[in-house]
């Protein structure tokens, strides 16, 4: 069982969607596919995962892999500047709901140049009309009025 809660800059980030499990182990708290109870809430600047395994005790203790990935989840940019991905809440249990000690490392997002505006194409075409009209000045082949 877990339940995470990642914060976000609202400004610089929205959340996109979340994929529960390991993408190469598979889902690790659904070992037998009896499924387990999945839960993505998502607030202003930030989304909470949550998820509960329907699996027995000794197959969660015998078959899980030592390591894994809870859940991957992706944002998409929503303007330039930094977010800080911290981690607002952690709840991680073992097999028999007794909490682990967790110890977390925030990290941050650097969005560069969202929201840039295109030159549009009439402009670009003045400049490159420009751009041939002086290399051919140059050459002696364009006489100027």
């Amino acid at each position: 069982m877990y339940d995470i809660t990642v914060g976000f800059n609202p400004a610089v980030l929205s959340f996109n969607s979340v994929v529960y499990g390991d993408p190469v182990l598979g889902d690790q708290l659904d070992l037998f596919g009896l499924g387990s109870l999945m839960s993505t809430t998502t607030g202003t600047g930030s989304v909470e995962l949550f998820e509960f395994s329907f699996d027995g005790v000794d197959d969660l203790n015998n078959l899980q892999a030592h390591d894994f990935i809870l859940a991957a989840s992706s944002y998409d940019t929503f303007g330039a500047g930094t977010s800080p991905l911290t981690f607002l809440g952690v709840v991680l249990g073992d097999a028999n709901g007794d909490s682990l000690r967790v110890t977390t490392s925030d990290s941050r997002v650097i969005v560069e140049g969202v929201g840039a505006s295109p030159v549009p194409e009439p402009y670009a075409i003045m400049l490159v009309a420009l751009g041939l009209w002086l290399m051919a000045w140059k050459q002696g082949e364009v006489m100027l009025p």
